[in-house]
């Protein structure tokens, strides 16, 4: 059983890592250059945490000097269903995009926020 979820988690980390670049061309398309990057955070990056039925966290790194381009992504993310998806297990799974600012960064990756 764990060594299922663990393959699980690692698939996740590795299917997010092939589509990292296109998600993010995708993503700047649909909304220019407030988008700067997407990384991956949260439980999917911890084997201790990582569980059947965890989400899979995406910190969507914004331009902090955007505030308007940021409210419109935002509202389209979590207003009209955005989605970012990867493949897994053959079927496409939905991530968790969150929209926060480098500056935020540091303290969403240690999981504190």
């Amino acid at each position: 059983m764990k060594k299922d979820i663990e393959a699980a988690r690692q698939e996740l980390v590795r299917a997010f890592e092939a589509r990292r670049s296109a998600l993010l061309r995708e993503m700047q398309a649909d909304f220019g250059p407030v988008v700067q990057d997407l990384r991956l955070f949260g439980s999917v990056l911890d084997p201790k945490r990582f569980r059947r039925g965890s989400d899979v966290d995406v910190a969507v790194i914004v331009a902090d000097d955007m505030p308007r381009q940021v409210r419109k992504l935002h509202d389209e993310i979590f207003g009209r269903n955005y989605l970012l998806c990867v493949a897994f297990q053959g079927e496409p799974f939905a991530l968790d995009p969150i929209t926060m600012g480098e500056t935020e960064w540091p303290v969403w990756k240690r999981g504190t926020a």
